[in-house]
């Protein structure tokens, strides 16, 4: 499914996406009043366009069905969880 060996970028984009993540949540904890409600609005935005752009690799053919349905699925947990979280934020 997400074989290291035979994707060796995978490492590299593991890292990217932790970094990124790190990063929104370094900008939601440290912002106040109203720019921190937009960085917790952003969250759930990016988590919906990596849905998206899983979606458009799969149907490209690049990403097998397997492992899409698991980045999908995971992309779509921490959209949920994200708009979850913007209304507990309101």
């Amino acid at each position: 499914m997400l074989d290291p060996d035979d994707n060796p970028q995978l490492p590299v984009i593991g890292r990217m996406w932790g970094i990124r993540n790190l990063s929104l949540a370094a900008g939601m904890y440290a912002a106040a009043g109203a720019n921190r409600a937009q960085w917790w609005r952003l969250q759930p935005a990016v988590d919906t366009l990596d849905f998206l752009a899983i979606v458009l690799e799969w149907r490209r053919g690049s990403i097998p069905g397997p492992a899409a349905a698991l980045m999908a699925g995971t992309a779509l947990g921490a959209t949920t969880l994200g708009v979850l979280s913007v209304g507990g934020e309101s």
